[in-house]
């Protein structure tokens, strides 16, 4: 658990393939807690781990480092010919994704991910 500037973040691995991955965000996505975020990314795609789903619905706030390490990883998942899905986001951050335009770039599922 990394504890972000407004509490507490984890990531958690609710399944794992090996290609696949689906990650639960806990706490709010920011400067303190992205970094962790794209190392784990990073090394996911570097392991041939490219169709990641991650579940936002556990995520309250979110700012632009958060943004950022998303971008890079649905970058990532597109290079590679994978598939980078974002499910439950909270109005916050579905709002913040609308009035940045980068609903229109992101696969967003509106159920959680199971």
């Amino acid at each position: 658990m990394v504890m972000s500037e407004t509490g507490r973040f984890e990531i958690v691995e609710e399944s794992k393939g090996t290609d696949r991955i689906r990650l639960r965000i806990q706490g709010d996505l920011d400067v303190d807690s992205s970094p962790r975020l794209y190392a784990l990314l990073n090394q996911y795609f570097n392991q041939n781990i490219n169709h990641i789903h991650i579940a936002l619905d556990d995520v309250p706030r979110m700012d632009s480092s958060g943004i950022a390490t998303l971008v890079a990883g649905l970058r990532w998942g597109q290079r590679s010919g994978g598939h980078f899905v974002l499910t439950g986001l909270t109005d916050t951050v579905r709002d913040l994704f609308e009035l940045s335009k980068l609903d229109q770039e992101f696969e967003l599922v509106n159920e959680a991910a199971s």
